[in-house]
């Protein structure tokens, strides 16, 4: 039997989500470790249905016939198990994208494990300890408010902090631009809203 180890985080939660999985061969030899962003804005459940499926996905592609995998979030591997109901509509979908995947094995196990000894949850954890682009920190700020005034002006909101936006200058009233210029990262999120959805932007 083929053993599997499958984490995620949440960095904060809900916010940018990592995944991280170990899978091993019958003899416990490692063939086969991956980790990266799962989302770039989800729920840690969520976040760990997408690594479930990811894990799946590779393993499918290995034609492993029956495979254990081992999870520290006691939700999905009650889910998984049908031991407890899914209600969020969100986490709905994504056990049905994971449901899809069982038929190609002969025999599948959750089963859930201490996060201590999760060495996929340890993987996704080593990827918030390493340095980000301002492109990626930028992203971040997509969760938040942006009111378009015009096709240059845009108003940043986020709880009590307010900034007003111009891409033409290019300016931002946000501290950090009014201290140090050139491109801030209010800046850098609007350039990303207007590649993602030039239609409205």
């Amino acid at each position: 039997m083929h053993t599997a180890y499958v984490g995620s985080i949440c960095s904060p939660n809900p916010g940018k989500g990592f995944y991280g999985y170990y899978l091993h061969n019958r003899n416990g030899d490692k063939i086969a470790s991956r980790s990266g962003v799962a989302s770039s804005y989800t729920t840690l459940n969520a976040a760990e249905y997408m690594a479930v499926a990811i894990l799946l996905e590779e393993a499918v592609s290995l034609k492993i016939p029956i495979l254990q995998v081992y999870s520290s979030n006691k939700l999905i591997v009650g889910q998984l198990s049908g031991q407890k109901k899914v209600g969020a509509q969100e986490l709905s979908k994504l056990q049905k994208k994971v449901l899809s995947l069982l038929p190609s094995f002969r025999f599948i196990n959750f089963e859930y494990t201490p996060a201590d000894q999760n060495k996929g949850l340890k993987l996704a954890r080593q990827i918030i300890g390493k340095p980000r682009s301002r492109r990626e920190r930028a992203e971040e700020f997509l969760q938040n408010t942006f009111i378009k005034i015009d096709s240059n002006n845009y108003i940043y909101i986020k709880g009590d902090n307010r900034y007003r936006i111009n891409t033409q200058g290019p300016s931002c009233t946000c501290p950090d631009q009014q201290n140090r210029g050139g491109l801030c990262k209010h800046l850098m999120a609007v350039h990303i809203l207007q590649e993602k959805y030039p239609e409205i932007i």
